[in-house]
């Protein structure tokens, strides 16, 4: 209209712009020649053309309020429609093979009289959408043509408009839905077989490729009810498909579709049922059929799907409830007498109540289970943990007793993360805080998990250490729960060691050192700590002393090790030497000991000190000798070499035979062996023996007494006795070198000095002299 504006935004409150206060309502142009009123959204949102306008939910409600008033108003009836719209719509879109009586009955409840229009329209729209459940609402739409067949009319009537107008545009996928539809009308016998024929007639006298497929598809859906009730109408379909087939105009896929149908046909349909058992609702009786057909001119009663105002809205609402009445009386009675039913038998029913439910109860632990499922989907599908103790108190909800469960849940949720997440402790506390319920369901879960804690694997154990420390660092759960801990050798694992190490960290971590320390200084959680700081025995204190010292908290044991100070040493009383003696012998292998045999010489065998070189580790008898020392051990002569060298224990060396006579044998020693090797004159020369070693090893220098060996006696150092022995007598000590050099055993070369140089021993000294000295008058006449 001219010299007026209509701003459809919401009404400002005075405070806004300038021109949000000119266009609010009431308000005036200064020369008052023209007022620009805007119109109310209240009725803008009634009309249903708010354009988008967002409408806060409370003055949403205060609107609904305000027009709710006056129910004979033209906003009020409005505001009805839309809901009603919705409604239906909602309904259509829950239907099911499995709920299709309940919502036939709250289809029902509506005003179906006053909506068919959008009835059909919703409807259509759904079935064009999923023309998979084609079936589900034309069994809708029979139990509602049951009972109102003017809106089975009308929906058969746009069916088949909608069937004309996709013919015409060639909408091949319009067309195939509407086909589908009018099938399966006919199946539930709202539409009359007459007008099946006539659309397949239809679509089979032009045929063309698009034509011909739909034909088929109609054809499978309602071909075993026309072969029923008309055999000769399906006889003829089936002879002008098969003429069809025989020109062969068509495309080869639809050939082979034409040839699938006739093998449908020969089956008898088994695949394509006429209703499925349970859409079956409708008695026969109670079926009501239309008889259309293509050329019928239809009312579309397209006023139907709009608004229309309504003078006798309340009477019209009135009547509908009566019809509603009627259409679900029956139900009504029989719940009515069901009750009446009920309520003679309801002293029977208290009495025998407790036992019809233990006669029921299931003792397979299925809810259990499905109870553990849903809390455990709840907890993944979380953003956080706010909202999950949220969904899951709801999901708790008169489930009394299932807080051990829930708990329990949640820990092997924690558990099995690869990492902990403080989601599970938060979750853990808000559960606390709740109900004193789920803290006590959390001790005792502490207490099953610490006591079976060497089963789990790391992980595992963190997770769950770090989730009781959250608890505990937020004092959600008591102290008190250290009683069960007792940190000595004996009650201790290293899986559990490994427990008590992550959460005494993670606690302190969250507390602070100093606060935990004052924590446990409290006096009243101090009967609670004489298992983690124990004052029992000195060993058990030594222990947690040491375990808190390595894990970073040596701090809190101070007051400990002030006591271990104070504690009684325990001295063990001391048994005499015959008797500690026999006690040991006794204990290990009980059997008398042994004595020690001293020589004719009167001192034992292995009564001797040992020598400087034994001391200090460079010298010595040498019981095993390795693979770096192979060349220093002495070496077995003979076939016993040859046998040593075969075992791998002295490397790659040449396996040399057996010498007899000369050489290296019974009556050569070494280092006359290995200067006859220098100079070649021996058997094992290199000028005599072709195979030469790979690891021949040459001596360290030239001449008789210069190899690596010999090398090794002659540079040696002397301890202190042996040097102040060989000063004294330099006889002695040269005889000791003679000897090593002759290639005895070190150790027994020291341990016959030894021997000489004792006074006592004058008449052993002077025999082993002469053998020295004969053995080396050999040595020099053999060389």
């Amino acid at each position: 209209m001219a010299g007026s504006a209509v701003d459809v935004r919401p009404v400002s409150d005075g405070v806004g712009s300038k021109r949000g206060r000119e266009s609010s309502p009431g308000l005036r142009e200064e020369d008052g020649t023209s007022a620009k009123v805007s119109k109310p959204v209240s009725n803008m949102w009634a009309e249903g053309r708010t354009g988008g306008i967002y409408i806060p939910p409370h003055r949403l409600r205060k609107m609904q309020e305000s027009i709710a008033e006056d129910k004979t108003s033209r906003e009020y009836q409005r505001m009805q429609w839309e809901l009603l719209k919705k409604r239906i719509n909602g309904v259509v879109n829950k239907v099911n093979v499995s709920n299709l009586a309940e919502i036939a009955v709250a289809m029902f409840r509506e005003n179906l009289i006053r909506g068919k229009g959008l009835f059909c329209r919703a409807v259509l729209k759904a079935q064009l959408s999923s023309p998979e459940f084609t079936n589900v609402y034309t069994a809708l739409v029979a139990v509602v043509n049951s009972k109102m067949p003017e809106v089975g009319e009308l929906l058969l009537s746009r069916v088949i408009m909608q069937f004309r107008r996709s013919y015409r545009r060639n909408d091949k996928i319009t067309c195939m839905s509407a086909t589908k539809f009018v099938a399966q009308l006919v199946n539930q016998q709202v539409a009359h077989e007459i007008l099946a024929l006539q659309l397949v007639t239809l679509l089979l006298e032009k045929p063309t490729s698009d034509s011909v497929e739909v034909s088929i598809s109609f054809v499978k859906e309602c071909g075993a009810l026309l072969t029923e009730v008309s055999p000769q109408g399906i006889h003829a379909v089936f002879e002008r498909l098969r003429s069809i087939l025989h020109e062969g105009e068509i495309d080869k896929r639809v050939q082979y579709m034409i040839e699938a149908l006739f093998s449908v046909r020969r089956s008898g349909f088994s695949e394509y049922p006429i209703v499925l058992e349970d859409l079956d609702v409708v008695e026969d009786e109670d079926k009501i059929t239309h008889e259309l057909s293509l050329d019928d001119e239809l009312d579309l009663a397209t006023g139907f799907d709009v608004f229309q105002y309504d003078a006798d809205y309340e009477e019209n609402e009135k009547k509908y409830a009566e019809i509603r009445k009627e259409i679900l009386g029956d139900d009504e009675n029989a719940s009515g007498d069901e009750d009446e039913d009920s309520e003679e038998s309801g002293d029977d029913a208290r009495e025998g109540g407790d036992q019809a439910r233990v006669e029921v109860d299931d003792q397979t632990g299925r809810e259990d289970v499905e109870f553990r499922r849903r809390i455990y989907l709840t907890i993944m599908s979380a953003l956080s943990y706010e909202e999950c103790a949220h969904k899951l108190m709801k999901l708790m909800s008169g489930k009394d007793g299932k807080e051990p469960s829930l708990c329990q849940m949640l820990l092997e949720c924690c558990g099995q993360e690869r990492s902990y997440l403080s989601f599970y402790g938060l979750l853990g506390c808000r559960f606390c805080a709740l109900n004193r319920l789920y803290v006590a369901a959390f001790e005792s879960l502490f207490a099953e998990y610490y006591g079976e804690v060497h089963r789990f694997e790391t992980s595992r154990i963190r997770n769950v250490a770090k989730f009781f420390a959250a608890l505990l660092a937020s004092g959600s759960m008591p102290w008190s729960i250290f009683e069960l801990i007792s940190i000595n050798e004996d009650e201790t694992t290293s899986s559990s060691r490994i427990f008590l190490k992550v959460m005494f960290q993670e606690v302190v971590a969250e507390m602070g050192l100093e606060s935990f320390h004052k924590q446990l200084v409290v006096e009243e959680i101090q009967p609670y700590l004489r298992g983690i700081l124990p004052k029992d025995s000195p060993q058990n204190a030594r222990f947690a002393i040491n375990f808190f010292t390595s894990i970073g908290l040596g701090a809190i044991t101070e007051e400990l090790r002030e006591h271990l100070k104070t504690m009684p040493k325990i001295v063990p009383t001391e048994l005499p030497k015959d008797e500690s003696d026999d006690t040991s012998s006794s204990d290990s292998s009980k059997a008398p000991p042994t004595p020690i045999e001293p020589k004719a010489n009167g001192r034992e065998e292995n009564s001797r000190e040992p020598s400087s070189r034994e001391a200090n580790g460079r010298g010595g008898r040498r019981d095993r000798p390795t693979e770096r020392s192979r060349s220093r051990s002495p070496r077995p002569a003979g076939e016993e070499r040859n046998q040593h060298v075969r075992r791998g224990a002295t490397g790659p060396r040449r396996d040399y035979p057996p010498i007899e006579g000369r050489g290296r044998g019974r009556g050569m020693t070494k280092p006359a062996w290995m200067a006859e090797k220098r100079e070649g004159r021996g058997p094992h020369s290199p000028r005599r023996d072709t195979r030469q070693s790979p690891r021949r090893r040459e001596p360290h220098g030239r001449g008789p007494g210069r190899g690596r060996y010999n090398r090794r006696f002659e540079n040696r150092s002397r301890s202190p006795i042996a040097e102040t022995r060989y000063r004294q007598d330099p006889d002695q000590g040269q005889l000791r070198d003679q000897g090593a050099r002759l290639g005895d055993d070190p150790e027994e070369v020291h341990r016959r000095a030894d021997l000489l140089a004792a006074p006592q021993y004058t008449q052993e000294r002077l025999e082993n002299a002469r053998v020295l000295e004969a053995r080396a008058a050999a040595s020099s006449s053999g060389g």
